[in-house]
């Protein structure tokens, strides 16, 4: 991608409308810079609701309206807890699958009329989508400014310059463009001017979706062979379907259609529909069938998209474990559906797609042997799979791009507008005009139509309902298409100022229509071309015709410009030898990092870069489930039954003794027995492994072959919170090693690296180029990594003289604070509140939901916690239709230690750090948390400081930081933590006050004859008081220190061992002990212990001798041999060696 060549900044806005879910994408255009696409990953703080905040691109194309018009809620806050029950109350009305009701008139549209819910009354299309457009205009805005350093001035630099791209389907035409069109501008998207609607553009959902392909480097391996590539968006609503290849003579890249693009009505929608028609027919007469909505919607959450084997039956829960009726297959408030139940749903669909790509291949111009599949539906594993398992035996590829899926279109739809790949496109259907033939009585077509002859006013007899084609159908030339055209008048003054020309769409079989009455419902008002003539009009000259007659001639011609995504229509004409034209209508590469994002049996497939860290154990210590397969509801019963252990949170049993949690709160769960954590680690991180192959080798294509291509060249990177240490970073080692993803050697050893999360993520910050505007208004920038379990904070600067490169400015510190710590105060606050109720055995499944939702979208209103179904009522403890109401100051309460440790954490940073740090990004899953930003945001502002939370998915910045760490290795300087050193003996000082106190301990060394004190604490790598300044030490500084080592035999000095202490306490450490006694336990700690074979310089080591000794009088004859123990710290690991000199 080459720089932005413009010269002033512009922000380029992409908007993708889905019938289910709609997503936002973005870029700031720089003059000079290479433009990069971002996703918006949060909903405005307006409507804070989104239960995945940072972990999913898109929201839900939802609008609520109430009695009198009034928007009162959009997105994700129209779906959040407490919602359904208000709309009841206040006859509100919901809106949804509104983008439907655009959709052109054809057979096919008219079959689904009855499926797509009604607009409310006295709202158009039209309404209901500048109302969301508005809405999303409100997010993008409040995004960039919460994300960016200095994000109010930046929006400011841009905000009228800004291109909007509204994507839709490829059965979408001009009359669809012109209503969003229309709809932008009422949303206040742009003025209603011509320069204001030449600043929106279109692009159908397939050619957005290759654009994001080709960005995500996909389409390289396709097109090697000169063939096509298919690209099948399966979204919400419809499935689209394109072909193209790359124009092999075009310089850079460029592609051309070479199949005429498709839209099916056959999206992930009509599967949940399919689903609930099921669904009535089972519980029609059961007490269940109000409760049809909810498990319907639950389908549409987690079973549709987890479906992957028609063997296994699949489990909706839905209620609690008081509902239950074993006839239907409802036990304990689960729904059990047969898997061949469910593969029906599916089945229209799949074989609509697998009918269309059959297609696509026989029209195509070229060999198709490679398809992609994009958009929400393309998550699904089942809809993957069916499709894969039925293309591969015919040679073609098949393979879902990595990244999130169902950000493709919104991503590509900026992609379009910067890097314009396509150049040539196929015409779907015939374009031309109505007109009038001369009368030809041998025609047999004219005889055949002889009662419409009629006399014009040249008198001429004419013939009307002709078709005059201007543009082709399947024509693939990007040019401009232009036919001769007039019309004739009696007088001048019949000439009107405006002259209007419909132009029609014939969607037919026929390749050359001629007639309009053959076929006539087969044509279609596309647009029509209106024109002021009024300067023309006054200089026609008259002309006389047949039998003499006089009249006026008015030429024009009608020229169609297809090339674009949006079909251009305009009236050229000659006026005064001046024409006017009028507008109606691999190595050698750079590295790309990406993310892994779908996982066995994820909920959120392909919008989210994580999964539970959660591992079940059978009795007798076998894996069972991992990760998201560990979170199904079916496998409850069988936990119960088998007595699994469920291992989480174990990541904490690594950490270091000097960090300890909360107080209040000692539930770090147990491991299981007869496990280490090394086992459970290890066993967590063969899945990780596992789940990367897969991902890698069904993402790209060839992917299979590609995998192996690196598959013994890996080098693994694995992050850890800041306040681990070498301790824990050789048991991760040893883990890596136990779960085979290295060998146990050195060489093996050295493909595992280590990073804090801190500097992950400020490489993350650093790639999104997020650093680059805080950095122009300060000296430093403060990372807050909110996880799971631990808040990382690390400040960094730009190094002096080094571009590019960044040092640590102040101590990392890492506090065991994290989001776990807020749910486990909700849970003990839950099980005080209904300990003596009926719903006490229902804790945990309301802990879930306040920890998967409702913990992100708080916001100091009352919480609403969905756990069970209707008939769960309880007005004493709030608890109505299943859901228990837990009062905003209440949940305050929960969040409160941790927002407090956080900020206490920043002010300390802050007043440590080498530079001003007026800048800080949050990051990591916690940060997702609108109250918690909130909070943080109002508690830094007063000290000046800039809080903002960088796009793209917040819980993947460690992970593409660590990447980012290995590639771009930002940080040259760190700072030193603690004191190192070694323990020694040192010459006993008869001056030294402090010799003088421990004289009891001295001893007379043998060799040398002289008195030494023991348990002496040598420095190796100092720390300054930390409230008055750090050590920074670069990466390529050593610290060393000469030590000497004695014996009377040369034997006794073939090895030699240093033990690497490390002391955490405040001040100057001199000795092990003081008094006579051990310091307090934990200051000093065994870092590492150091061993060195010294043997092949024993031989030549001469003999010295001593000072005449106290005990004999005589000097004694000794051996002595010197070695440096260094100590390497500026990497993320330290090291320590021994040096000696040989020869």
């Amino acid at each position: 991608r080459s720089p932005y060549r413009g010269t002033f900044r512009k922000l380029v806005l992409a908007f993708d409308v889905g019938t289910t879910y709609s997503g936002i994408s973005y870029s700031i255009l720089d003059p000079g810079q290479i433009p990069e696409i971002r996703g918006v990953t949060r909903q405005v703080r307006k409507f804070p609701a989104q239960a995945h905040v940072g972990g999913d691109s898109k929201i839900p194309t939802i609008i609520i309206y109430d009695q009198y018009g009034v928007v009162r809620a959009v997105g994700a806050e129209a779906l959040k807890e407490g919602f359904e029950s208000m709309i009841e109350e206040e006859s509100w009305i919901k809106v949804e699958w509104f983008k439907l009701h655009l959709r052109p008139s054809s057979n096919v549209s008219t079959s689904i009329a009855q499926k797509i819910p009604p607009l409310p009354k006295g709202k158009t299309v039209l309404d209901v989508l500048s109302d969301f457009l508005g809405y999303l205009y409100k997010c993008a805005r409040s995004y960039v400014e919460e994300t960016h350093a200095n994000g109010v001035h930046l929006w400011t630099s841009f905000q009228d310059h800004i291109e909007f791209i509204l994507t839709h389907p490829n059965g979408w035409e001009g009359a669809q463009q012109s209503q969003m069109r229309k709809a932008a501008t009422r949303a206040g998207l742009i003025p209603d001017t011509e320069e204001g609607r030449s600043h929106v553009h279109f692009v159908t959902e397939g050619e957005a979706s290759l654009h994001f392909c080709i960005q995500s480097g996909l389409t390289v391996e396709a097109l090697k062979g000169g063939e096509g590539v298919l690209i099948v968006d399966a979204g919400g609503g419809t499935v689209d379907i394109t072909a193209y290849s790359h124009e092999s003579n075009a310089a850079g890249l460029s592609f051309q259609e070479i199949a005429t693009p498709q839209c099916f009505f056959q999206g992930s929608v009509f599967v949940t529909n399919r689903a609930r028609a099921f669904l009535e027919d089972l519980l029609q007469d059961s007490k269940f069938v109000d409760d049809v909505d909810h498990i319907t919607r639950c389908f549409d959450k987690t079973t549709k998209l987890r479906f992957r084997d028609i063997k296994e039956p699949q489990f909706i829960k839905f209620g609690t474990s008081r509902d239950k009726d074993l006839s239907l297959g409802i036990r304990s408030g689960q729904l059990k559906l047969k898997g061949t139940d469910i593969a029906t749903f599916f089945l229209p669909s799949i074989r609509c797609i697998l009918d269309c790509i059959l297609n696509q291949r026989e029209s195509s111009s070229k060999p198709i042997n490679h398809i992609f599949l994009v958009g929400g539906f393309a998550a699904s594993d089942w809809l993957f799979c069916q499709l894969k398992d039925s293309l591969e035996p015919m040679g073609i590829t098949f393979s879902r791009p990595d990244n999130h899926v169902n950000k493709a279109v919104a991503d590509g739809g900026v992609s379009f507008y910067i890097d314009h790949f396509v150049s040539a496109r196929i015409a779907k259907y015939t374009y031309g005009i109505q007109i009038c033939h001369r009368y030809k009585p041998s025609d047999p077509e004219h005889e055949s139509r002889f009662l419409t002859v009629f006399t014009n006013a040249a008198g001429y007899e004419m013939v009307p309902g002709a078709y005059s084609i201007i543009l082709p159908k399947a024509f693939t030339e990007s040019t401009t298409f232009k036919q001769p055209y007039y019309q004739v008048y009696e007088t001048r003054p019949n000439v009107g100022e405006i002259i209007e020309c419909d132009l029609l769409c014939y969607r037919g079989t026929m390749e050359t229509p001629r007639w309009m009455d053959v076929e006539p419902e087969m044509y279609t008002t596309l647009c029509t071309v209106v024109s002021d003539v009024s300067k023309l009009k006054q200089n026609l000259r008259r002309k006389r015709g047949r039998d003499g007659r006089f009249y006026y001639c008015l030429d024009y011609d009608i020229i169609l410009q297809f090339g674009l995504t949006e079909l251009k229509a305009q009236t050229c004409w000659r006026e005064h030898v001046r024409v006017s034209v009028e507008n109606i209508l691999d190595p050698g590469q750079v590295p790309e990092i990406r993310g892994v994002t779908r996982f066995p049996a994820q909920e959120k497939v392909g919008g989210s870069s994580k999964i539970p860290t959660i591992i079940y154990y059978d009795k007798s210590g076998k894996v069972r489930a991992v990760g998201a397969e560990a979170t199904r509801d079916e496998l409850q019963d069988l936990i119960e039954e088998e007595g699994w252990v469920k291992a989480e949170r174990f990541k904490l049993h690594m950490r270091p003794k000097s960090i300890s949690g909360p107080n209040s709160i000692s539930d770090i769960p147990p491991l299981p027995a007869g496990k280490s954590v090394i086992d459970i680690f290890s066993d967590y991180i063969r899945y990780l492994y596992t789940c990367a192959k897969t991902y890698i080798t069904d993402s790209h294509v060839t992917g299979s072959k590609l995998w192996a291509s690196v598959e013994s060249n890996i080098e693994y990177v694995l992050t850890h919170p800041n306040g681990w240490e070498g301790a824990q970073q050789q048991q991760m080692r040893r883990a890596a090693v136990k779960a085979g993803l290295v060998p146990d050697n050195d060489e093996g050893h050295a493909r595992i690296r280590f990073v804090t999360e801190g500097e992950a993520s400020l490489h993350f910050c650093i790639r999104n180029g997020l650093t680059t505007e805080a950095l122009k208004v300060c000296g430093g920038v403060l990372i807050v990594d909110a996880g799971g379990g631990t808040i990382d904070l690390s400040a960094y600067g730009e190094a002096p003289n080094k571009k590019g490169a960044f040092e640590e400015i102040a101590t990392p510190q890492c506090h065991l604070q994290g989001s776990v710590y807020v749910t486990a105060r909700a849970k003990a606050f839950l099980h005080d509140f209904l300990k003596d109720t009926k719903f006490a055995d229902d804790v945990e499944a309301m802990t879930t939901y306040f920890d998967k939702s409702a913990k992100l979208t708080f916001n100091s209103n009352p919480l609403f916690i969905k756990f069970g179904s209707a008939r769960d009522r309880d007005p004493k403890f709030r608890i109505r239709g299943g859901q228990l109401t837990l009062l905003g100051e209440h949940v305050e309460e929960f969040f409160e230690p941790s927002v407090s440790c956080i900020v206490r954490a920043i002010k300390m940073q802050c007043i440590t750090a080498r530079r001003p740090v007026s800048a800080v990004f949050l990051v990591g899953g916690f940060s997702a948390s609108e109250y918690l930003f909130t909070k943080l945001k109002e508690a830094v502002q007063p000290l000046n400081i800039d809080l903002c939370r960088p796009d793209s998915h917040l819980n993947k910045a460690v992970a593409d930081g660590a990447v980012s760490f290995y590639l771009d290795h930002s940080v040259s300087v760190r700072v030193s933590r603690y004191i190192y050193g070694t323990k020694c003996c040192i010459r006993y000082d008869v001056n030294d006050l402090e010799h003088l106190a421990r004289s009891s301990s001295a001893f007379l060394d043998a060799t040398e004859g002289q008195l030494y004190l023991p348990n002496a604490f040598d420095v190796i790598l100092d720390k300054v008081n930390f409230l008055v300044q750090d050590v920074q030490v670069s990466e390529t500084q050593e610290f060393r220190r000469t030590y000497y080592r004695s014996a009377k035999d040369r034997s006794d000095l073939a090895e030699q061992t240093a033990i690497i202490h490390c002391y955490r306490g405040t001040g100057q450490p001199h000795w092990f002990e003081n008094d006579g006694f051990p310091l307090s336990p934990g200051l000093f700690t065994n870092l590492c212990t150091v061993e060195a074979d010294t043997s092949a310089i024993c031989n030549s080591l001469s003999p010295q001798r001593s000072l005449n000794s106290r005990s004999s009088g005589r000097p004694q004859r000794y051996f002595q041999i010197a070695f440096d123990v260094v100590l390497s710290f500026g990497l993320t690991e330290l090291k320590a060696q021994i040096a000696w000199k040989e020869n």
